[in-house]
């Protein structure tokens, strides 16, 4: 996620990487499964598949997107947004050597039926971020991905050193023997063979990332780890396309870009385009201004136009896999409308912020997360940049697309060649999502080389060429006299225009890959249970505090449900400066993180954690102190704490002498 990219700064993204993937996914979409065809993500039919979407990655327990009900699949769809980027942790796969919770999995499989059932495709990513949850990033942030047991040598206690979680990638790409006498790599390329055989059923899947962000590489190690997990991953799912992703880089020079498909074959490539300005700036709550702002526009734009140019050479399927993380918008249009003027698939960061415990909540979507989503409940400023016409589906090559955000003309032109070459069964229809939050009057539609078949008030405009058309171009204008629906409004969801809510789910896997079998799993919405809800309230000993002070924090988490709850995990989440100073009672030295292993039906648990000032902040500045709790089958909850800054500690209020003098 973005949050790793405090190692971005001179950084080098991986050498000539990845030779001979001959097993590698394939050109083309197998029958009802996502493909591709040069740069470009097709549908099975060979269209052109360019989805707008979010990051949904959950990195605090549960460590999956628990918060993700109907409602927020019909928002979603509602507004024409057709992918979600899933992140699964290793760290809740298997927790322990050869205790494989396929229950964690199936989690995602309900998430997956969820969302396409709206026509939402998703990507699945096998996520970390700086290796393990004991590797520090910034902001006091810490890590997430690879389970303790994965740390060699084992250190038991505390957050490890940079250098530390450094040499435990390098033990990683050695594959260096965890404590069964297994390789480290040899465990990561199980994984994705345990979520292969979970997954390979799922066509609404776009396509497996392999892994978020890796570390520590060269040219020689991230081509033995892409061989042998492509070569397993395809020995069980030969269907589903695999995006592979460098180490990340810095944007202030030109980006290396050494993977060739020559020596990848056909698989997908996928990175992310953050600013580090704007993005250590609202993690550390510093002024951004314009010409910061206009800096990083110019870095964005150029970091795309030389991915772009280097996938189209090597003929790689693109997605943008994460952007943005804050609220800072203006910046995030440029490049939205960058992205969609090069046809590129992107997803933004994030949906949720709730249980990601990766930074600042300006990255959420939604205003309240602990309310329903709705579009009243969606930051309007967001919805503006966020929600925009787009050819989501192109039967044919694409060539040129504009919006200009003033007028609302967009533009469409492509030729009617099927890209990657070969030729349409049928006659499939080039299909632009036109949103009624940029088009509530009704819009008119000017099409040569072609006609529209969709009706004039309907979100989904379709176009059919006309019979011997090499080209076509459409031309959208706003009216004032008209009205647009939207899909929930005419019951066309997604991707395929199917009715809302009312795709069949994929086949259950025949057997389980590998032991212990997965149970049953559920048909109900993947929400979490309304028998059980938790309570968090979060009390400070002072309001005000001054560097090299304490502040002793208690928190009380209350069982509001009539049955116990198992492993309830409280987790603080601090400002920048604010470090723990005292641990909860039974945690780690300087965790902000632990573990109720058992809380009664209307029961409490109280904690205390001692947290110091030990950076510099202006004074009078607010820094917020936020916290949530969790566990499984219970909504989690949260709880925030305002402290002051001031430039000395204060005075202890002076007792009054004898005398009443």
């Amino acid at each position: 996620m973005f949050k790793r990219t405090a190692a971005r700064l001179g950084a080098a993204i991986v050498g000539p990487c990845l030779a001979a993937l001959a097993l590698a996914a394939p050109a083309s979409a197998a029958p009802g499964y996502f493909g591709g065809a040069d740069r470009y993500i097709t549908y099975p039919d060979g269209r052109v598949f360019t989805p707008h979407g979010f990051n949904a990655v959950t990195t605090l327990p549960p460590l999956h997107p628990a918060f993700l009900g109907r409602d927020d699949a019909r928002l979603l769809a509602d507004l024409g947004f057709t992918g979600i980027r899933f992140g699964f942790e290793p760290e809740a796969l298997e927790p322990d050597i050869g205790n494989v919770d396929m229950e964690y999995l199936g989690k995602f499989a309900d998430y997956d039926r969820l969302l396409g059932s709206y026509g939402i495709g998703t990507f699945m990513v096998l996520n970390q971020d700086n290796y393990s949850r004991r590797c520090p990033l910034i902001a006091g942030l810490v890590g997430d991905g690879f389970p303790d047991w994965m740390l060699t040598p084992r250190t038991t206690t505390g957050v490890l050193t940079h250098e530390q979680c450094m040499a435990a990638w390098d033990s990683f790409h050695e594959n260096a023997p965890a404590a069964d006498g297994v390789g480290l790599r040899d465990h990561f390329v199980r994984w994705w063979e345990i979520a292969a055989e979970r997954f390979k059923s799922h066509r609404n899947i776009i396509g497996y990332n392999v892994v978020n962000e890796p570390r520590q590489t060269t040219p020689e190690r991230i081509r033995t780890l892409y061989q042998q997990t492509n070569a397993a991953i395809r020995r069980i799912d030969g269907d589903h396309l695999l995006f592979l992703e460098d180490e990340p880089a810095s944007q202030y020079s030109p980006l290396p870009l050494p993977l060739r498909r020559a020596d990848l074959g056909a698989v997908g490539y996928s990175d992310h385009n953050y600013c580090i300005e704007t993005l250590f700036s609202t993690f550390y709550d510093a002024p951004i201004g314009d010409e910061m702002i206009d800096r990083c526009i110019g870095l964005n734009q150029r970091q795309l136009d030389q991915v772009i140019d280097y996938v189209g050479r090597e003929r790689f399927p693109y997605y943008l896999g994460e952007f943005s993380a804050t609220d800072e918008l203006r910046e995030q249009t440029a490049l939205v409308d960058a992205a969609d003027r090069a046809f590129a698939p992107w997803a933004v960061y994030a949906y949720n912020a709730q249980l990601d415990g990766s930074g600042p909540q300006q990255q959420r979507f939604l205003i309240d997360e602990q309310k329903p989503a709705s579009l009243a409940n969606a930051k309007p400023a967001k919805v503006d940049a966020l929600v925009v016409p787009y050819p989501m589906a192109i039967a044919g090559t694409p060539q040129r697309w504009s919006f200009d955000r003033s007028t609302r003309v967009a533009q469409l032109t492509y030729s009617t060649q099927r890209a990657g070459g070969g030729s349409f069964a049928g006659e499939p229809k080039t299909v632009v999502f036109i949103p009624r939050a940029k088009y509530p009057t009704g819009y008119s539609v000017t099409v040569r080389g072609g006609k529209v078949t969709s009706d004039p008030t309907s979100p989904w405009l379709q176009v059919a060429a006309d019979g011997g058309a090499s080209d076509v171009s459409v031309t959208v204008t706003p009216r004032s006299d008209g009205v647009t629906r939207t899909p929930l409004e005419v019951d066309q969801c997604g991707y395929d225009l199917a009715p809302c809510g009312e795709r069949p789910a994929p086949p259950e896997p025949p057997k389980p890959p590998v032991p212990p079998a997965p149970k049953p799993e559920p048909r109900s919405v993947p929400r979490t249970p309304a028998r059980a809800r938790l309570a968090l309230t979060l009390r400070a000993s002072r309001s005000r505090i001054a560097r090299g002070q304490t502040v002793a924090l208690t928190l009380v988490a209350r069982n509001r449900s009539s049955q116990a709850l198992s492993n309830v995990r409280t987790c603080l989440r601090l400002p920048a400066g604010v470090r723990v100073r005292t641990a909860a009672r039974g945690a780690r030295r300087g965790a902000a993180c632990w573990t109720t292993r058992r809380l009664a039906a209307r029961g409490t648990a109280s904690a205390r954690v001692v947290v110091e000032l030990r950076g510099t902040v202006a004074a009078r500045r607010r820094l917020t102190v936020r916290a949530g709790v969790s566990a499984a089958g219970a909504h989690s909850a949260s709880a925030a704490r305002t402290l002051v800054v001031t430039a000395v500690a204060p005075r202890a209020r002076a007792r009054p002498r004898a005398g009443g003098r």
